[in-house]
């Protein structure tokens, strides 16, 4: 039995060897990519809840019903930088927790 234990011993000690190595950082075991190597940028075109906002080639803004945002700071200044770029001001309407609502200040404006 000895010769088993041995052998049960040895094969334990060589999964060991090929598991990394804890350096002491914060480490979940679960993926050795860092937040910094995700880009908060890459919003993903899912059709059932929108389209990523990507300005033209041309440099030009166009909002759209359904668009998604990086988060609500990008979604403010695409809008003010929309609302110079067609020469409006907007007014906040409504602010929840997943989506903002803004509309135009001028009055017959259909925006």
């Amino acid at each position: 039995m000895n010769d088993n234990e041995d052998e049960v011993s040895n094969e334990n000690n060589k999964v060991e060897d090929e598991l990394p190595n804890d350096s002491g950082e914060d480490n979940d075991g679960l993926s050795d990519v860092n937040d910094d190597d995700i880009a908060e940028e890459d919003v993903i075109d899912n059709p059932i809840m929108g389209t990523a906002f990507r300005p033209r080639d041309d440099g030009r803004i166009t909002v759209e019903v359904g668009q998604l945002f990086r988060n609500s700071t990008h979604f403010r200044e695409v809008l003010l930088d929309y609302s110079i770029q067609e020469g409006f001001k907007l007014k906040r309407i409504k602010i929840e927790k997943r989506r903002i609502t803004y509309g135009c200040e001028a009055k017959g404006c259909t925006w």
